[in-house]
């Protein structure tokens, strides 16, 4: 309830802003803040409330995010044409106030109960201290946790490369001649299909038959590969078509699974910690992944600026200062500048340079 009050407040603001700035705080960082709080909270109380059938309520509910892709998509890209991004922001505001009705509905589970039952009467400053404490050891717990760790950094990893496709997958498909409708409808179909992979995947990891990490990581595995080979069939709609399918089918499938994996891992009394570290790294997964290409310009940057710190003055151009090693020479009427130790050519027509060593 408090994550839908930030969500929808971060966006109403967002609607009324003329800065950048001011949109990264009110819809990157409180919108986002209020979802991370909802979606989280969400899926605890699940794995809380359900023990058989855990797998299947899990599907079920994480449906709904393809079912809201599949749905509202299109809706989005006519709200947005129709009544400028602040209008989809007012929109898009009401539709996060929901969350406040529905989080309401949600009821304690039975070991939820214990636990408010057992602290009902410890108000007291210590008892804090003591909660805070136990906090953090129940954390350090969770992180010791090895098999915890490689989770931890399969979310991360997954992220970084699923929010780089669904981000920037429209402005490639517009790029390749796709109208901006026919895009959003693509995001649309990558959403039905989505809703439909979290439901059966839910449902047939339910089975004692079915490897659940094996479905999990499988699921990745396949969404990889096409993801690597989308580049040689991304320039027709089919094939476009073709991935935001596969993208849809095998991107929500974790979720599903996230739960009960996550409890064999830690236990149910360290679900909500665990899976707060889960969402945790697939946040980190989401800055970083979009914003990639940047990081690898930057990492150029800095690999540049390596090269001048260990520089030892070979690699320096020719100045005044040492004109006396070097030779000066014409090549089709243009002036070379040659070293006469290390042939560094200062040249921007390779073919003189091939020329005169040829000479």
């Amino acid at each position: 309830m408090l994550g839908s009050v930030l969500a929808t407040v971060g966006l109403v603001i967002s609607a009324f802003v003329d800065r950048l700035i001011y949109v990264i705080l009110s819809f990157g960082v409180l919108s986002g803040l209020g979802g991370g709080l909802c979606y989280s909270s969400s899926v605890v109380v699940i794995g809380y409330n359900f023990e058989k059938h855990r797998n299947m309520a899990s599907g079920i509910a994480v449906s709904g995010c393809g079912v809201g892709a599949f749905a509202l998509a299109p809706i989005m890209q006519m709200a947005k044409d129709t009544y400028g991004y602040s209008g989809l922001c007012l929109m898009c505001g009401a539709l996060t106030s929901h969350y406040f009705l529905f989080g309401a509905l949600c009821r304690p589970s039975v070991l939820e109960r214990k636990r408010q039952h057992s602290e009902k009467n410890n108000h007291t400053d210590k008892a804090i201290g003591k909660k805070m404490c136990s906090a953090c050891i129940q954390s350090v717990k969770v992180l010791s946790n090895i098999p915890f760790l490689f989770l931890f950094g399969s979310m991360t990893s997954y992220c970084i490369g699923i929010y780089l496709m669904y981000v920037h997958f429209s402005s490639l498909a517009i790029q390749q001649g796709t109208p901006e409708t026919e895009a959003a409808y693509l995001l649309s179909v990558s959403g039905m299909c989505n809703a439909i992979s979290r439901f059966l995947v839910g449902m047939a990891s339910n089975s004692d038959n079915i490897n659940e990490l094996l479905l999990y990581s499988g699921s990745f595995s396949l969404l990889g590969i096409a993801g690597v080979l989308f580049p040689l069939y991304s320039d027709t709609f089919g094939g476009q078509m073709a991935f935001v399918i596969m993208l849809g089918t095998y991107s929500g499938c974790c979720y599903s699974l996230l739960n009960s994996i996550t409890i064999k891992l830690v236990g149910i009394e360290d679900l909500a910690a665990a899976f707060g570290m889960e969402m945790f790294g697939a946040g980190i997964g989401s800055v970083i992944g979009p914003t990639f290409a940047g990081f690898t310009v930057l990492l150029g940057g800095l690999l540049g600026w390596s090269v001048a710190c260990f520089d030892n003055g070979k690699a320096s151009r020719i100045d005044g200062h040492r004109a006396e090693e070097t030779i000066i020479v014409t090549l089709n009427e243009s002036e070379k500048t040659i070293h006469k130790d290390e042939f560094e050519f200062d040249t921007h027509e390779s073919k003189d340079c091939d020329k005169f060593l040829e000479h």
